[in-house]
């Protein structure tokens, strides 16, 4: 091991202080990196010879017990860790919920089967944090991790939910959290899968035809285009893709699944459960668009075309590359505000 060290930056979340680890080892080398500590996750990660942790293993147990230092830094406003009378005044008081979607499901030899349900939860944290700059209020739900995995279906390891029963989970969740009194509901997705996609606008249209217009799933314009007309307004809200990535250095590969985009996310935040030995030894991949439109095909297509899973570079190339999920929550906070009618739109580049 190198002892060289990279440090991933750190920022402010609802005013805590996030520890993020130094990632030893060259960056770009051909030597493995080994993470530090981190405890930004809801419980101490103990990295990947131990337990793994956060939303995806622990299923938000953690935080009931008010007496522990977890507790006792980061205050209980995720939905999984209050009392219910604490979640009928929230309601009362009109607080939004950030409901994360995301699927387990491949993610190359060197990310987590979670990675998606990851990101999913840490884009929630972060536009919460976002949120609560600017005094609103808002819930996070716990991660629903069953969506639709088309593409990585011949991989082991992805969990293959129909459609059908990923929409009735949905709409479940859904209703229940209207039946509580929640008027305001943002779904945040980080599954590119269309669908994946398709399934969640089916939920949301789903909530408007019962009267629950106040359900809205947020999307990068990209994915919105491809819905195209199966995504009115009113159920769909997306953002700009391009302006996310001004001022990062890519690496110039076509990247789209368990790329140096998702490699900076977890690199980030959940550095415990990246396997660095593996990623240090993986090449790009050299793919085009026509290998993406064979990929998209899904099943034994996509692994002809990706036999190791991954698509485009593992590695990134620059250290400060998870600011662009900190712009995604960003510009998905934009259309929070707007949708709640708080602040003006603000610069997150």
């Amino acid at each position: 091991m190198c002892q060289q060290a990279v440090q991933f930056g750190c920022e402010e979340q609802g005013g805590v202080e996030a520890h993020v680890g130094e990632v030893a080892g060259e960056f770009q080398g051909q030597h493995a990196v080994q993470p530090g500590p981190e405890s930004q996750g809801p419980v101490e990660a103990r990295g990947r010879g131990g337990v793994a942790v956060g939303p995806v293993a622990v299923l938000f147990e953690v935080g009931a017990t008010r007496g522990t230092p977890y507790a006792a830094a980061h205050p209980p406003t995720d939905k999984g860790d209050l009392t219910y009378p604490e979640v009928e005044a929230a309601a009362d008081r009109g607080a939004c919920v950030l409901l994360p979607t995301g699927v387990i499901e491949q993610h190359g030899p060197h990310l987590p089967l979670g990675t998606d349900a990851y990101g999913a939860y840490q884009l929630s944290r972060l536009v919460k944090s976002e949120l609560a700059q600017h005094a609103v209020e808002a819930l996070i739900a716990p991660p629903v991790y069953w969506g639709i995995n088309q593409v990585s279906a011949a991989f082991p390891g992805t969990f293959r939910v129909r459609s059908e029963t990923a929409v009735a989970l949905h709409t479940d969740i859904l209703d229940s959290l209207a039946t509580d009194g929640f008027r305001r509901i943002f779904v945040i997705n980080h599954q590119g899968d269309i669908a994946h996609n398709r399934m969640l606008l089916r939920a949301v249209r789903n909530q408007h035809a019962k009267g629950n217009t106040g359900v809205v799933l947020l999307e990068p314009d990209f994915i919105a285009d491809r819905l195209g007309d199966e995504a009115p307004a009113p159920a769909l809200a997306s953002f700009a893709m391009q302006p996310l990535y001004e001022d990062l250095e890519m690496t110039g590969e076509l990247g789209v699944h368990a790329e140096e985009i998702e490699g900076a996310l977890m690199m980030r935040w959940f550095p415990e459960i990246v396997n660095y030995d593996v990623m240090a030894q993986l090449k790009p991949t050299g793919l085009d668009a026509e290998d993406l439109a064979e990929w998209r095909k899904g099943g034994e297509h996509a692994r002809r075309v990706t036999p190791q899973g991954y698509f485009g570079a593992p590695r990134p190339r620059d250290p400060f590359l998870w600011r662009f999920h900190q712009r995604m929550a960003g510009a998905m906070a934009n259309i929070v505000f707007d949708a709640l009618g708080a602040v003006p739109h603000r610069d997150h580049g």
